[in-house]
């Protein structure tokens, strides 16, 4: 990964792809191990002149991982926005992540890493070194449990498709404010649900309970989403939102339609494992 330089704002952009490949009916994720640093991730990199997201997570992919036959699971990237040290300068840095099936190409590495590996998604959550990276692979996850299995991971349901595209539009025109105050919430929304004396999947069932009980749809669908990601059954999601009717009462009724809307969505036909993020934050 080549560093970008920074805009006026003080933000360094980049683009890159979380490839995945189908293994005796597993799904698999390449992370990347780079030189410098040791720690794993996803191909990424800068964004150049004339070049649009997606050609530039295209690029870079084929640069460092040598796969240059892939099909893109959706054009709606997913951003991943953490704070970086640059030459004593402290910047925002923002990468747009595309989701693309590899097609059989064996992995060729770049002078830029030393190590690849295709992993399953709960060995992803093991092996990736940062929590941004980790959150990116939920959030991808999510995505294509949620597909069609014909489709090669596709994303096919169009309730769960308008959620997140509506979601990733509302975020980017609300952190493309540049509010410290808001990025700072939203990062530690983000942080609350990380794995800790809670475990993730207990921490987003319990926020799953509080949305539906505060009537929030737009943060239920979330944590159902989020929930799935992390390991939660049907049962356990359906139990959890019994917990909120009976603490929130009859007024939780008309949002429990909508969340059972958005569960079919995720568990129909099957497609979602017992255990099957979007990104950024639940506000």
């Amino acid at each position: 990964m080549r560093s970008t330089s920074p805009n006026e704002e003080g933000e360094e952009r980049a683009a890159g792809g979380v490839l995945f490949r189908q293994d005796a009916g597993r799904r698999l994720y390449l992370l990347l191990r780079h030189q410098q640093g040791g720690h794993w991730g996803f191909p990424k990199g800068r964004i150049e002149a004339g070049e649009t997201e997606l050609e530039a997570a295209a690029r870079e992919v084929r640069e460092e991982t040598g796969i240059a036959d892939i099909e893109w699971a959706s054009a709606a990237p997913l951003t991943s926005r953490y704070p970086i040290v640059r030459d004593g300068r402290r910047l925002q840095k923002t990468v747009v992540y595309f989701a693309a099936r590899a097609r059989g190409a064996p992995v060729s590495l770049s002078g830029e890493h030393t190590d690849a590996r295709w992993v399953t998604f709960a060995d992803a959550l093991r092996v990736l070194t940062h929590a941004e990276s980790r959150r990116v692979v939920r959030d991808v996850e999510a995505a294509l449990a949620a597909a069609r299995p014909e489709e090669g991971g596709a994303m096919g349901e169009e309730v769960l498709r308008a959620f997140v595209e509506r979601r990733e539009a509302g975020n980017e025109a609300v952190l493309g404010e540049g509010s410290l105050v808001l990025r700072r919430f939203f990062a530690l929304d983000h942080d609350a649900y990380q794995e800790g004396a809670l475990s993730a999947k207990a921490k987003e069932l319990q926020g799953l309970v509080a949305s539906a009980v505060l009537r929030c749809d737009d943060c239920v669908s979330y944590h159902l989403v989020q929930a799935q990601a992390c390991g939660a059954t049907r049962a356990e999601v359906v139990e959890s939102l019994t917990i909120a009717l009976v603490v929130g009462g009859s007024i939780v009724i008309p949002h429990l339609r909508r969340a059972f809307t958005m569960i079919d969505a995720l568990w129909e036909r099957g497609a979602a494992r017992d255990g099957a993020s979007v990104t950024g934050g639940e506000a």
